[in-house]
């Protein structure tokens, strides 16, 4: 449902399957960032680790890091695969104990 379709009343992206480039993944991210949002959007990558889905993820990083310093100037590299798996996976750990 990444083309064609508003979907201002979910405020949680799952992108299980991903693509090749970083502008498809944009545009179903910003099919729930319309007119009407109330709520804060997150967007979740499912990865699973050793997969080919780790080298996409990584490629498609290291392409918007270049693309962001080439036309921004931006010198900030990319985060990793792991820490951004680590970094959602404690989110949940947190959030299912209660914490925030």
């Amino acid at each position: 449902a990444g083309v064609g379709l508003n979907l201002q009343a979910a405020s949680n992206v799952v992108l299980a399957e991903l693509s090749w480039t970083a502008a498809e993944q944009t545009q179903a991210i910003d099919r729930v960032h319309r007119i009407g949002q109330g709520e804060p959007v997150t967007a979740w990558r499912i990865i699973a680790a050793h997969t080919i889905d780790t080298k996409i993820a990584e490629l498609i990083d290291s392409k918007q890091g270049l693309a962001a310093r080439a036309l921004d100037g931006e010198a900030a590299e990319a985060a990793s695969t792991d820490s951004v798996q680590l970094s959602a996976l404690m989110h949940l750990l947190r959030r299912s104990l209660g914490g925030s």
